[in-house]
């Protein structure tokens, strides 16, 4: 598909949007997994049932390459959890 271009003018300044195509869309990484963030340390060991670093690793290794949905979920349970 090839990119398209909308401006709007509006004097004195003009607004343009583009649509990029895919070769000049920016590069996104679907395999980012935050060890230190104890949200996703503790949720995934409850689904585990283990706390080891080594264990959770292991855990989320499984999920490679995608671990960045997987952190975007158990910070979601996170957020929905009664306090």
């Amino acid at each position: 598909m090839t990119g398209f271009r909308v401006c709007y003018i509006d004097p004195p300044r003009s607004v343009c949007a583009r649509r990029l195509s895919g070769a000049d869309r920016p590069r996104r990484e679907p395999d980012v997994w935050p060890e230190g963030d104890s949200a996703v340390r503790k949720t995934l060991g409850r689904f585990v049932n283990d706390a080891d670093s080594a264990a959770l690793a292991e855990a989320a290794s499984l999920f490679a390459p995608h671990r960045s949905y997987l952190a975007l979920y158990m910070w979601r349970i996170v957020e929905r959890m009664p306090s």
